[in-house]
């Protein structure tokens, strides 16, 4: 943890706001948040539509693929007795 995520203070001998905002922007975060959610997608037995690596699929989950988002719906209502 920097200390940017402390208590959000500007440290001028930090690194600086460039080196912070390219690592943010960097899509780090979002690629390991991508990984965690095709995990669990490929443990529920869903694929992506084209057959691809499950990362594509929560890919198109992330950005709001409606039939991706349809399929789960009903996978779960199927998978996941009430």
């Amino acid at each position: 943890m920097s200390q940017y995520h402390k208590h959000g203070a500007y440290d001028p001998n930090g690194p600086t706001t460039k080196r912070v905002v390219a690592y943010f922007s960097s899509g780090a975060k979002r690629t390991q948040r991508l990984q965690r959610m095709s995990a669990r997608l490929f443990e529920m037995g869903l694929r992506s539509p084209k057959g691809g690596p499950p990362n594509a699929l929560a890919y198109a989950i992330g950005s709001g693929n409606r039939s991706v988002r349809l399929q789960m719906i009903e996978h779960a209502k199927t998978h996941d007795p009430m």
